[in-house]
């Protein structure tokens, strides 16, 4: 829903002037007057068009600088619709108004009228505006204020991209916990560092396993990991030695591609000996 203008009037601006340089002026919003009149809004409107009833129960606040949040309620039975509504003082005077040539709002003889808006004023101490009624209010939350506020999600709790979501304990107990993992990831790097050994990519479900085997001469050999890759394993890269000198023509073990698993893999030796191989695998 767009945002609902409301304009001041000649006399409420005259009202909050003066209390602005001092007078003892009582800038109490009391009443809320609604119409199902389409009107032409103006300044110099001193009563609202073909208004219906007054609304007492007004609550409000300061909310940000030059900012009040008010909330209007009707919980009586009657049934109307709403094109405009006049913000009234304690002493009469047709503070703001707003009009619209359709209806804002539909209230049903079941149904309970709840109508929030935020204010923006040009200048002046919005403090001083008070009102009627402060057995309830719905205003955002800040961070100086209590308020009404939408739960961050997951993803903008760790992404941190936004300034109107609150923050759930359930919700940083799952940021915590990928903190803690990549600290964990971190710090144990130096202790898996072994012949044989597995580390998962912190915040992504990539494994990288590393170990050693012997290939048996003139013949294929299965290599296992030392453990499973959880769903697949997309690739091994195999580094084969030779049982000769360094100018040996014997063959190194070669990956039979086909052969790759989650649990492991195979090569074949074409040497007439048996040869030290490491490897490294990915995968998930």
């Amino acid at each position: 829903m767009e945002p609902l203008v409301l304009l001041i009037t000649t006399g409420g601006l005259a009202r909050f002037t003066s209390a602005q340089g001092g007078d003892d002026i009582d800038l109490t919003i009391a009443t809320v007057g609604v119409t199902d009149a389409a009107f032409t809004v103006a300044p110099t409107l001193t009563a609202l068009p073909g208004e219906i009833k007054r609304l007492a129960a007004v609550s409000g606040t300061v909310v940000a600088d030059g900012t009040v949040h008010m909330t209007v309620r009707d919980d009586t039975a009657d049934a109307y619709g709403v094109r405009g509504f006049g913000l009234f003082l304690s002493d009469g005077t047709l503070f703001a108004v707003y009009g619209s040539a359709d209806r804002v709002v539909e209230k049903s003889s079941q149904s309970t009228t709840l109508l929030a808006l935020d204010i923006a004023f040009p200048a002046g101490r919005v403090d001083m505006i008070r009102f009627g009624d402060t057995n309830f209010l719905y205003p955002p939350a800040t961070d100086t204020s209590k308020g009404v506020v939408q739960f961050a999600t997951p993803d903008e709790v760790e992404a941190a991209a936004r300034t109107d979501r609150a923050v759930t304990p359930s919700g940083l107990a799952g940021l915590i916990a990928r903190v803690r993992e990549l600290v964990d990831a971190v710090t144990a790097v130096p202790q898996l560092l072994e012949a044989n050994g597995h580390i998962r990519i912190p915040f992504t479900p990539v494994i990288i396993q590393w170990g050693q085997f012997t290939a048996n001469p003139n013949a294929t050999t299965a290599a296992v990991f030392a453990k499973p890759f959880p769903s697949t394993c997309f690739a091994v890269i195999p580094a084969g030695g030779v049982a000769g000198s360094a100018d040996s023509q014997d063959n190194p073990a070669v990956l039979l591609r086909g052969t790759i698993t989650k649990t492991g893999f195979s090569v074949y030796s074409a040497d007439d000996a048996a040869n030290p191989c490491n490897f490294i695998a990915i995968g998930i």
